[in-house]
C-alpha cells in the first residue's frame, strides 16, 4: 500500500515538472517574438567607371543624421509699390477716337492721327499739321482758352486765327463776326452785359435751344459754371408780359445754340461776361 502511494507521488511531480516546463517554454518563444528582427546589413551596390568599365569595390557609407537647426523666422523687407502710369480722358467730341499706345497719339476714326499727349501739362492736345503750321505768322501760340476748346493766337494782336473744333476733329478759322448795338431795342429785357466775340460763363443750369425763343426747340442744358463763346445775337423775344435777350453761343464740345440772357422778368441773369 505503502509502495503505492509512492508510486503515485512520484508521477504526480512528474506532470508539475512537466507543466512547469512547457510554461517556461511558452515564456521563452513569446518574449523572442515580441523582439523586432534585425535586417540583415547591406552592403551598396558596386560602381562601376564611366571610362574603362571596370568594378570598383563597394565602399560601406555611413547613414547621416541632419544636423539639428534652430528655426529660423522670416524677416521683413522692405517693398515699394509701383503706381501705373495713367493717360487722361480722351477729349469730348462727337467722333469715336481710339489710342496709338506707341506714340501717345488718338487717332480719328480713319486712322488719323488728331491728339497728342503733352508731357509738360498731361494732357491731350490737338495736332497742328505742317501744312497748317506753315501759314501762320511766326510766334503764334497755342492755348486751351477753356477746358477742351484749343486756339491759336498772333502774339502781335492777340488776334484768333484758328479754333479747334472737337467734333469735326479739324482746326477752322473763326467765323466772321459783326458787332452789334448793346442796346438793341428790347426794352422790357434787361440790359445787356454781353457781346458777340466775348465770352460768358453760365451762373445757372441754362438750356441751349436750336432757335431764339422758348418753344419745342430745347438741345440741351449746359450746367453751371459752363465757359461759352458767344458767337451771335442778340435777338429779343417777348414771352408772358416781359422780354428774353438770345444770344447764339457755342459751349465747349462744339455745340452751338441760343440761350438767355436773363430773366423775362426780374433782375437776375442767367450768364455772365468774362473779361
Amino acid at each position: 500500500m505503502n509502495a503505492l502511494s509512492t508510486r503515485n507521488y512520484d508521477l504526480f511531480k512528474l506532470i508539475v515538472a512537466l507543466l512547469l516546463l512547457a510554461l517556461l517554454l511558452v515564456f521563452l518563444f513569446s518574449e523572442k517574438a515580441a523582439q523586432p528582427a534585425t535586417p540583415p546589413p547591406t552592403e551598396a551596390p558596386p560602381l562601376a567607371t564611366e571610362e574603362t568599365g571596370q568594378t570598383l569595390p563597394a565602399v560601406p557609407t555611413a547613414t547621416l543624421q541632419p544636423p539639428a537647426t534652430e528655426a529660423v523666422l522670416p524677416t521683413a523687407t522692405a517693398t515699394e509699390t509701383v503706381q501705373p502710369a495713367s493717360l487722361p480722358d480722351f477729349p469730348a467730341s462727337s467722333q469715336t477716337l481710339s489710342l496709338d499706345t506707341v506714340n501717345e497719339r488718338l487717332l480719328d476714326p480713319n486712322g488719323n492721327p488728331v491728339y497728342a499727349l503733352d508731357a509738360e501739362t498731361a494732357k491731350w492736345a490737338p495736332i497742328l499739321p505742317d501744312e497748317i503750321a506753315a501759314t501762320l505768322p511766326e510766334g503764334y501760340t497755342l492755348t486751351e482758352a477753356a477746358p477742351g476748346r484749343w486756339e491759336i493766337h498772333d502774339t502781335t494782336n492777340n488776334a484768333l486765327l484758328l479754333a479747334w473744333d472737337a467734333d469735326a476733329l479739324t482746326w477752322q478759322a473763326p467765323a466772321e463776326s459783326v458787332p452789334v448795338a448793346q442796346e438793341p431795342d428790347c426794352p422790357l429785357a434787361l440790359p445787356p452785359r454781353l457781346k458777340v466775340g466775348g465770352q460768358a460763363r453760365v451762373i445757372t443750369n441754362l438750356n441751349m435751344r436750336s432757335s431764339p425763343g422758348i418753344q419745342n426747340n430745347w438741345i440741351l442744358t449746359n450746367p453751371a459754371r459752363t465757359i461759352l463763346d458767344v458767337i451771335g445775337g442778340p435777338v429779343c423775344t417777348l414771352y408772358e408780359g416781359g422780354a428774353f435777350l438770345w444770344w447764339e453761343v457755342k459751349n465747349p464740345a462744339g455745340k452751338t445754340g441760343w440761350s438767355a440772357e436773363a430773366r423775362q422778368q426780374g433782375n437776375f441773369y442767367f450768364l455772365e461776361p468774362l473779361p
